[in-house]
């Protein structure tokens, strides 16, 4: 009887794996919080790609965004495409050839 006492005390400690965080911007603070989200997607990638040994960053660091609503933000020039396409890399590799 006593192992499953031990197991339940152990599991009260646990946290989940990820969660997830939304945020929402107007159009005057999209480019600055995508380059704040670059930053951190840096950070992550640079300090966890060998850590998790994947090539796919969406399994510690997932980023998403509306593309419907970005396109008019790029067509606009509100922000540039390149910023987009750096935000959404997957790993070292292809941040590094941006």
């Amino acid at each position: 009887m006593e192992f499953p006492l031990k197991r339940i005390e152990v599991a009260k400690g646990l946290v989940p794996w990820k969660t997830k965080v939304t945020i929402t911007v107007n159009k005057y603070l999209i480019e600055p919080c995508l380059k704040y989200v670059l930053d951190f997607k840096k950070y992550a990638i640079m300090n966890f790609e060998n850590k998790f040994n994947t090539k796919n960053c969406d399994k510690y660091c997932k980023v998403a965004v509306n593309y419907e609503d970005i396109k008019y933000y790029v067509e606009k020039e509100i922000i540039n495409k390149s910023l987009l396409d750096l935000v959404m890399v997957k790993n070292r590799e292809e941040l590094l050839r941006l």
